[in-house]
């Protein structure tokens, strides 16, 4: 059996998602290994950054244990796909894979041992860099977004949508607050932009966010808190960014955040 061969068992939305994030971050990291960095240091950002997004341990939108056994199949699956599979991958993909059958075809669970013959071969990156898809999202001008990241929530005010050739990306502005719970809408009303300083300098950075399409979050890592928010983040004392910034993929979100967040 193929990699694909399992697409037919699992939610299509949560393999697509979590596929095109894989292959994004496979196209960064290939041009590292072309300038011969390591490659098990590639590697393992590439599953940190896959941890960070699927397995937020307080997401923003519950996750069942059965969901969360199909990412852990899913996360298996498609590393060794793209060629960045471990062992201990591999081997918690074969347990979900075990636990899923319980609740799924027969069909599924007679693939089983396919499946385990698969992850136990070698998987190597792929000869050309994963193809772009155009993205089309769900989400609109006027979204509240709260994202979960290290326990905490940060939450962010969707500007506008954006297009390029690529498709569509969300340019988002946080506000100047962090709850350690996930917080109602209400909670944001008259609330100041988060700044970013330079020196005296205080300005705005709004992030331009790409690989963001379903709603809602197939990772459940980012929920929507209301539409059509009548209170977005007040920049009156900040002065204006620096222009349009490069595009912030998902995989880079939390080193955005935490860049954004690090200075008082």
């Amino acid at each position: 059996m193929k990699h694909n061969d399992f697409k037919k068992y699992l939610g299509g939305a949560v393999w697509e998602a979590m596929e095109e994030e894989i292959a994004t971050h496979t196209r960064f990291q290939m041009i590292y290994v072309k300038q011969n960095q390591p490659l098990d240091k590639l590697r393992n950002e590439v599953i940190d950054n896959l941890d960070w997004r699927w397995s937020q341990p307080t997401p923003a939108i519950p996750v069942t244990d059965r969901g969360r056994q199909v990412q852990r199949l899913l996360r298996g699956i498609l590393l060794h796909k793209f060629g960045w599979a471990t062992q201990t991958t591999s081997a918690r993909a074969v347990a979900a894979a075990r636990e899923l059958a319980l609740s799924m075809s027969e069909g599924f669970e007679r693939a089983i041992p396919s499946l385990e013959e698969l992850l136990a071969t070698a998987n190597s990156l792929p000869s050309r860099a994963p193809s772009y898809k155009v993205r089309v999202t769900q989400y609109r001008e006027g979204d509240l977004l709260a994202i979960a990241h290290d326990q905490r929530f940060y939450c962010a005010y969707v500007l506008s949508i954006p297009s390029d050739r690529g498709g569509d990306f969300e340019q988002l502005e946080f506000y100047d607050a962090v709850f350690d719970d996930l917080p109602a809408a209400e909670r944001m009303t008259n609330l100041p932009a988060r700044a970013l300083t330079r020196g005296s300098i205080r300005m705005r950075e709004p992030c331009y966010l790409c690989g963001l399409h379903g709603r809602p979050d197939p990772s459940g890592q980012i929920a929507v808190l209301a539409s059509n928010w009548r209170s977005p983040p007040r920049f009156d004392d900040l002065q204006p960014g620096l222009g349009g910034g490069p595009l912030t993929p998902l995989h880079r979100l939390r080193d955005f955040i935490n860049g954004l967040f690090s200075t008082p």
